[in-house]
């Protein structure tokens, strides 16, 4: 965790991801990733 971070911007990442892993799966595997932050 970075202390005082906020907010980040992960638009473009998501969407590349989106085309390989699907949308479903890529936004599965950002809430597993944010939950254990």
């Amino acid at each position: 965790a970075v202390v005082g971070l906020m907010e980040v911007s992960i638009g473009h990442a998501l969407i590349a991801d989106a085309l390989e892993m699907g949308l479903y799966n890529t936004v599965k595997e950002y809430l597993k990733i944010l939950s254990q932050g």
